[in-house]
């Protein structure tokens, strides 16, 4: 993990556990502890994506429950890598590949303008100041103007302002919503039952295309070709994180697999990964009944 972070500027992490799927973006100087899943990415197309609904309804889908309140966990093996991002814009590719899609622009104006302002809430001008770190390199501490405002502060968290969710916090996950739609081709007005019978449909697509891929690669690896090295079918995925915590509990792109082909094979679409078990299958499929039902 920290070999992928090291090349970051920033990037983006969830709680493991959660009464609100939320996602922040953290400098690389900052240490996650163990409650926290790491995306080892630091553009915000990726970063909207994961906080569109799209993303939200798939992982509380095949994300699992935990603690006294129920609260929704992200286990990243189910949710982050069997989701399907929309065509081209997948954490297997560079950001700097799609950076001229106005797709992704869309997207990133969007998730920049959520981050901002909820940033803006969190923290306003006349309740903070900022007081430069001593070691150089380090972020600057923000700090509350007084007594009164550190009071304030307190109340001022990511919780309880999904709780109240205000309308102009609606209005900025609205627009973010409806990039990330048009980003699939898809109306942005799609009920949750069809949300998630797209997105199974889509993760189902390209799980059957990545196997014809391996198995291609599988029959080109009798004939190489010379001085053309062996290829990851994911090029940007890395090895498993070696800390003990687990953290992310994958690392490179957000987390991928550090297993090569056997054979020459291109770049899959994101995800290759189908979804484990007909169980998955299952859960997914429940979800379209249920809001059917309702």
């Amino acid at each position: 993990m920290w070999e992928k972070l090291r090349s970051l500027r920033r990037y983006a992490a969830t709680p493991t556990v959660a009464q609100h799927r939320l996602f922040v973006w953290l400098s690389s100087r900052v240490c996650p502890n163990h409650q926290l899943i790491v995306i080892a990415r630091d553009d915000d197309t990726t970063f909207g994506i994961l906080h569109s609904r799209f993303h939200e309804l798939w992982s509380l889908r095949l994300g699992t429950w935990l603690g006294v309140g129920n609260d929704p966990r992200y286990t990243p093996t189910t949710t982050f890598e069997t989701f399907p991002f929309p065509e081209g814009l997948g954490p297997n590719r560079p950001a700097s590949e799609f950076a001229d899609d106005p797709r992704a622009k869309a997207i990133a104006a969007a998730a920049r303008a959520l981050h901002q302002t909820r940033e803006a809430w969190l923290n306003p001008p006349d309740l903070v100041r900022c007081e430069p770190e001593v070691v150089p390199g380090w972020p600057d501490r923000l700090l509350p103007v007084d007594e009164a405002a550190a009071r304030e502060l307190k109340k001022r968290t990511l919780t309880n302002l999904y709780n109240q969710r205000p309308h102009w916090l609606q209005e900025l996950h609205r627009a973010l919503d409806e990039a990330v739609a048009a980003a699939y081709g898809w109306p942005a007005d799609l009920g949750e039952e069809e949300v998630l019978a797209r997105l199974l449909a889509l993760n189902s697509e390209r799980a059957e295309a990545g196997r014809r891929a391996g198995a291609a690669g599988g029959a080109a690896a009798a004939r190489p070709s010379p001085g053309r090295p062996e290829v990851e079918a994911l090029r940007d995925q890395g090895p498993k994180s070696s800390s003990r915590n687990g953290i992310s509990g994958r690392s490179a792109s957000g987390i991928g697999s550090s297993r090569k082909p056997r054979g020459r094979t291109q770049r899959s679409r994101w995800p290759s990964r189908p979804l484990g078990s007909p169980f998955q299958r299952r859960q997914i499929q429940s979800g379209i009944k249920s809001s059917n039902a309702s």
